[in-house]
């Protein structure tokens, strides 16, 4: 088995690529990590700053921002993915931040109950302040 060495097309390293996988057209990333932000890139919708995003959000440190720039049906998925919530269907940001001890859903700092009606303002710098909250 043959080998030459190459450097990646992605991210420019040097490896040694079989020469038969090299004569198939294969063997042009040193990895298969590379190899899919390769084919990542080459789409032609590719936006740098919509990878960012969604890899603050795999972090688990999306920011208002983020959660704003995203479609509704993700903004419903992400709250119901973390709280089992939906927000309230009342105007705001519609992330819901946290639950109160009392089961009440926080969104934009103000407490809303099963029937979307506002119950009180929600102090964050309380030590109960509410529980699974997004990180900020």
């Amino acid at each position: 088995m043959a080998t030459i060495k190459r450097n990646c097309d992605n991210c420019g390293n040097e490896y040694h690529a079989k020469t038969a996988d090299i004569k198939r057209g294969w063997g042009k990333c040193c990895s298969k990590s590379c190899s899919a932000k390769k084919r990542e890139k080459a789409r032609p919708n590719y936006n740098i700053q919509t990878v960012e995003r969604n890899n603050r959000i795999r972090e688990g440190k999306m920011t208002d921002e983020d959660f704003a720039s995203l479609p509704v049906h993700r903004q419903i998925y992400l709250n119901n993915k973390m709280f089992g919530e939906i927000a309230p269907s009342v105007f705001g940001s519609g992330r819901i931040s946290g639950i109160t001890s009392e089961g009440y859903r926080i969104m934009d700092g103000v407490a809303y109950d099963e029937f979307d009606e506002p119950v009180y303002n929600v102090d964050p710098y309380e030590d109960d302040y509410g529980h699974g909250q997004w990180n900020d």
